[in-house]
């Protein structure tokens, strides 16, 4: 499994406020072809089963996941989680994130500036320019493929319920190993 972190901003959609600049749907790139980006992000994923999509940006602070996933187009299947920190920069946030799933990461940024240099070979730029969306595909499905047999095996039902913290499916997981535990200790 490999985390592929959605550092563009452009992926959630605005908060429906008026007068907030932050909110402006003209601020957000690509203009041009917004929804053709989405499918063509959501392309570039499709070929990996392990990839587990995640939006790390900004326009995520404070929101949940259901309430941007129906704006995500054909990219929702493949987007599993977001992060929601304080966080002030792509690095920050999958930073937080992979400090309590620690795993094989990419990313698609607006900029790499905010990654130490021994990160960089792991993100690709895309500044927003529609025209320039295939090849940053291209670049991403390049790094995703770099990992080997991790980018194209399906992430287990444990793996996902480990990485989402899904409290039922990892209390049932504890109870088991507790009671295979059990079961293999000596009787007094």
């Amino acid at each position: 499994m490999i985390f592929v972190f959605l550092c563009l901003d452009w992926l959630p959609p605005p908060r429906p406020t008026h007068g907030a600049e932050g909110n402006n749907l003209a601020s957000l790139h690509p203009t041009d072809a917004w929804h053709e980006c989405i499918d063509k992000l959501a392309n570039c994923l499709e070929g990996f089963a392990g990839s587990v999509g995640v939006l790390a940006t900004s326009r995520m602070r404070g929101r949940r996941l259901a309430e941007v996933a129906p704006s995500l187009g054909r990219l929702q299947p493949k987007i599993f989680d977001s992060v929601n920190t304080i966080a002030e920069s792509p690095y920050e946030f999958i930073g937080d994130y992979l400090s309590t799933r620690p795993g094989e990461w990419v990313a698609i940024a607006d900029r790499s500036d905010s990654f130490p240099s021994e990160h960089r070979p792991r993100v690709v730029s895309f500044a927003g320019d529609a025209s320039e969306i295939d090849s940053a595909c291209s670049e991403l499905a390049n790094l995703i493929d770099s990992f080997g047999r991790v980018a194209i095996e399906a992430p287990t039902r444990r793996e996902l319920a480990l990485i989402s913290g899904d409290r039922r499916m990892v209390a049932l997981m504890k109870a088991h190993f507790a009671a295979s535990r059990c079961a293999m200790l000596p009787n007094d």
